[in-house]
């Protein structure tokens, strides 16, 4: 089993009114990326017509068993994989990377403290090995940023190459 596995769902309703029901419901109400890539991008398309952001829906991310992001964060796709690719630059940088969900003070952090590092998404905290979380957490954004250029057809903001200047910069295993 891969370290770090995703799945990227794009908002099928308009928007969110109940968080509960969203977080119930979610494979009702979201075009999961990795299932129906086609699908994903003609839901992202449409949604630009009538709102500011295509990509509202939710990014799930786990480390091995362990759900990284709550089913309850949902907001615009391509700002999240940014937030969390800022991440990673400012952690490689100064051992702490720390950045807000968009459009919510939801704080994401990782932080090296001595030979543990954390990553945290609102109150949920967990210890990651940045040997294979890092890798694994810059593929799943290189994934999503290949899928919004090649099948919705939109350009990727530069985010591809931040990505491969921060995956030849990582630590060797």
């Amino acid at each position: 089993m891969a370290a770090v596995t995703s799945r990227t769902g794009i908002l099928v309703p308009p928007t969110v009114t109940d968080l509960a029901d969203f977080a119930a419901r979610l494979d009702d109400q979201l075009l999961w990326v990795e299932q129906d890539p086609a699908g994903a991008a003609r839901c992202y398309r449409s949604r630009l017509q009538s709102n500011p952001y295509g990509g509202d829906g939710l990014v799930q991310l786990r480390y091995g068993h362990q759900p990284l992001i709550a089913p309850d964060l949902w907001d615009n796709v391509d700002g999240i994989w940014e937030e969390l690719i800022g991440v990673v630059e400012e952690y490689l940088d100064t051992g702490t990377g720390q950045r807000l969900y968009p459009g919510q003070p939801v704080p994401i952090r990782l932080v090296r403290k001595g030979r543990s590092t954390t990553f945290q998404v609102g109150n949920s905290v967990h210890r990651v090995d940045p040997r294979d979380f890092l890798p694994g957490l810059l593929e799943s954004a290189r994934d999503h940023f290949r899928w919004l250029n090649d099948q919705v057809g939109l350009s990727d903001g530069g985010a591809g190459q931040r990505i491969a200047d921060l995956q030849g910069t990582l630590p060797r295993r």
